[in-house]
Parts: structure tokens; sequence; C-alpha cells
């Protein structure tokens, strides 16, 4: 039994002090009643060790027993203290007169480490401390302090005792002597404040500013921030109908749970979960964005570190989908990023309601839209949910975004509507990019203000309707030029995408 009186069932890997027939001691956990010292106790042997910490925190957890001695060994105990402890209970043993000692300390610890030895010179100090210590100043000091030191020709050596670890350099010595020394010193050295200093600006890394610069814009626009960890469950992949290579995820040696038993490879886990939380204890209204990195391996197993990338991901229970659009590219626009848009081709966002952002060289930066009825099942959430994600790494690419002004124009500005047929697969944003290539230095602004689809303009096919605005800053536009603007649109839109007025 232990001195709790209770038994424990331990295995090899557990450390014990024994005798030559059974165990009497859980070795720096807790001690056995038939060791114990009693009223009948006349002789003893008093044992000072030093055990491995790891092995103690170990042995102390799985039989679930915490003690004293458990705590200190648990966070290491200098080899050292043995047997400067044992000495220190000797002595009090006979101050107190409370014992006879009948024999002398045996230590059986055959791998004691040496001294260490520092060497430095008298030059280095000073320089260290900008004051000269006198030598003889500085051997009183380390030598007070347990080092054997040695000064000749300027050269310093100290061999420094077993206990102090800390020690390994000059700079570990100056600052040992200077302490005792006194830095009240410092008050008679004539020299000027700050004379070989220099300013150094502060300033956040891009990294942060660009960040900071997204998350104000998705705060301004009603948007909260979520936490959350980068770990999610195994399964992560097929709740999302994912099936690239986002599936090879890293798996953690060591999980909390099976919810966060691996490194996750998107944002869109996360986000959406946090939802689910906030809707199933009745937050009906939610908008929420996260701030974090995904870890995507190169191989597996892994051989070298994985693909770490800075993105935001954004969520909302009560946006539209072109009031969720507005909210993303308003977010965007904080980069100095040139982009498009093009139908999504994310897996867990519906294939009609979605788009992916492409900058100038077709790279997707980033994507918004509703998630796919399948996902909106497998997470329990309404199937209006919006989900969007921008990619920091890539947009740090960009140098960061300046606004020019210019004055506004003293002439007025001319609008026109137009309604074209197209092609349903036409996206609008490639029907913009046209009018505004077309139009030229006359183009002011463009806008979609109507969709019209019916079995009279038939099948696969779509009527768009735009208001367009063109000003000229040096003159008044006379209908002849808005006329030939018009004109040269039209035939644009009917050349690229066979367009046709409606």
């Amino acid at each position: 039994d232990a001195l709790n009186h209770n038994s424990y069932l331990l295995s090899p890997d557990e450390l014990v002090i024994a005798d030559a027939k059974k165990p009497l001691v859980i070795a720096g956990v807790i001690g056995g009643t038939e060791s114990s010292i009693t009223n009948d106790t006349s002789s003893c042997v008093i044992e000072s060790a030093v055990f491995d910490l790891k092995s103690i925190r170990l042995t102390s957890r799985k039989i679930g027993v915490r003690t004293d001695s458990s705590a200190r060994y648990e966070k290491g105990v200098h080899f050292s203290s043995a047997e400067s402890g044992l000495k220190r209970f000797l002595h009090l043993v006979c101050e107190y007169k409370i014992a006879n000692v009948l024999s002398s300390i045996i230590d059986v610890y055959d791998k004691k480490p040496k001294q260490k030895s520092v060497s430095c010179t008298c030059k280095q100090i000073y320089s260290i401390l900008g004051i000269k210590v006198p030598e003889q100043d500085i051997k009183r000091i380390l030598t007070g302090l347990g080092m054997k030191t040695k000064i000749e020709g300027g050269e310093i050596s100290v061999t420094v005792p077993l206990e102090r670890d800390d020690i390994e350099n000059a700079n570990d010595l100056a600052e040992e002597i200077i302490r005792i020394y006194g830095y009240d010193k410092y008050d008679s050295v004539q020299t000027k404040l700050f004379e070989n200093s220099v300013v150094t600006e502060g300033g956040l890394d891009a990294k942060t500013r660009l960040e900071r610069k997204i998350k104000a814009s998705l705060v301004h626009n009603g948007f909260y921030e979520a936490l959350n960890f980068s770990l999610c469950p195994s399964d992560v992949c097929e709740k999302l109908r994912i099936t690239d290579n986002r599936r090879f995820m890293i798996k953690i040696a060591n999980p909390i749970g099976e919810d966060l038993s691996c490194l996750r490879t998107t944002m869109a886990h996360s986000i959406l979960t946090s939802l689910k939380y906030n809707l199933s204890v009745g937050n009906k209204n939610v908008d929420l964005f996260e701030a974090g990195r995904t870890y995507q391996p190169l191989s597996l197993p892994l051989t070298e570190l994985p693909v770490e990338t800075e993105r935001i991901s954004v969520a909302s229970t009560e946006k539209d989908f072109f009031e969720f659009k507005a909210v993303m590219l308003a977010a965007l626009e904080e980069s100095g990023a040139k982009y498009s848009l093009a139908r999504s081709q994310e897996p867990f966002v519906h294939p009609g309601r979605a788009a992916d952002i492409l900058d100038e060289k077709g790279q997707k930066i980033g994507f918004f839209g509703q998630i796919h009825p399948l996902v909106a099942k497998n997470y329990e959430l309404p199937k209006t949910v919006m989900l969007g994600e921008l990619n920091i790494t890539y947009l740090l690419d960009y140098e960061e975004k300046h606004f020019t002004v210019k004055p506004v124009s003293k002439f007025p500005i001319v609008e026109r509507d137009i309604a074209i047929v197209v092609k349903e697969i036409v996206a609008n944003s490639d029907i913009v990019a046209a009018i505004k290539s077309a139009a030229g230095k006359l183009f002011y602004e463009v806008n979609l203000f109507d969709v019209y689809r019916s079995s009279a303009l038939g099948e696969g096919v779509k009527s768009l309707a735009y208001n367009i605005k063109l000003s000229d800053d040096t003159k008044t536009l006379t209908d002849e030029e808005v006329t030939e603007v018009i004109g040269k649109i039209i035939k644009a839109l009917k050349f690229r995408y066979g367009a046709s007025l409606r």
C-alpha cells in the first residue's frame, strides 16, 4: 500500500524504489507504508534522488496521484540539488540533535557532468557594459558567486558551478558582474544620451495592414468576427463535397477529439459550423467572418512543411446573393487587385448562384455565392446561406491600393438605356467589360437594371437591360456623338457575344 492507503497496479514503464524482493516507493510520486517512519523506527537510510521529469509526470497522471513531490519533479530538479539538499538535511539533524549520523554520503551517480568553463576578455566585458570595471572587482564578484575565476593579461577564465546552467558566455558574465557592481555606477558616466541611436519608424507589416482593411470593410457592413480552431474532423471533405487534393489533410498525432483531429485545408467548415451554432441558440440573422490559415500538404506522409495560406472566410444567413456580392467586392476593393468574375467551380456552393474571383492571370483569389443544397443539408443550415472567401496570401502580391480623385465634370452626363438578348451562358461581367471598352474615353458608368427570361425569347437566352452613362470632360456631348458611341457598343456586343437588340 502507498502512504494514502491505496494500492496501484504498475506497468514496467513506472519507476519504483525497491529492495531485493518488492517495490517500496513509487519513485518521485508517493512512498509506501512498509518504508514509512513510525514511532518504533530506530534507524533509517536517507535517500536524496533526482528523477526524469517526464517519467514522473506520466506516472503521476496515470495513477491519478499528485503530491508535493511529483509537483516538484514534474518541473525539473537539477541533479546537483540532490547532494546539497541531503547535506542540508544532515546539517539540521546534527544541529537540533534529533539523531546521530552513522555513515557518510554514498553517491551512485556515475555520469556526473563536468563543470563547464567560460572564457572572455576584460575588453569584451567593458564593451558590453559600457563602463570599465576594475579587474580585481571582476574577480571578487565572480568568486563571491561561486565561480572560480582567473584573470591574466586581460583574459578571464571562469569555472562555472554545475547548478548555474544559465552562464554560457561573456554576456552572462557581464550581467552577473554589473548586478553586483551596481547600476548606480552609470550615474557618473559622462556620455551623450542616445549618441549613436537612430529613429526606427514603427508600423504594421503588409499582411496585417491588408487584413485589417478587409476586416474593417466587413465590420462596416455589419459582420462580426469569429474565432475558430484551425482543426477540423476527418470527414469534412465528404460534408463539403470536396474531391480535389484538399481532401488530403494532415492528421494530428494526439488530437483533443475527433472533431479537432486534422488541419483544415478549407475555411468553409469552420465558418459554417459557427453559423450552425448561432442558429441553434436563437441568433437568426448572423453575418460572420473569420481570418485564419489553411494547411495543404505537398505529400502524405509529411516529408516537408505544408503550404500555409492566409484567408478570410465570410458567411451570412440574412443577405441575398446580390447584397452578399456587394459586401465581398467592397472588401476586395481594399486591395489593389484587378479581377474578373466567372462561374464558380467550388463544389460546396450552388453551381448557378456563385462566382469565382479571378485575377488578370486567371488565378483564383476568392469566391462567393449561395451554398450547395446538399452542403446546407449536411450542416443543417438554410439553403439561402451565403459563403465567400478571399485569399490574403495571393492579394499580398498586389501593390497597396491608392485612390486618386478628379474634379467633377462641368458638362452634363448623358444617359442611354439598351436591352439586349444574349445566350444564357454569357456573364454580365463580360458584357460590362465590352461596353466599357467600346465607349472608350467617353465611358462614365454602366449598371444592369433588369434581367428577363421568357418562352417568347426562346430557350437558353436571356434579356439584359443596361443603363449607360457617357461624359466628356471638355464639352457637352451632342446627340450625334452619343448615337455613334451607342452604335459602337451594340456592334461590339454583337461581334463578341452574338447579342441583338430587344
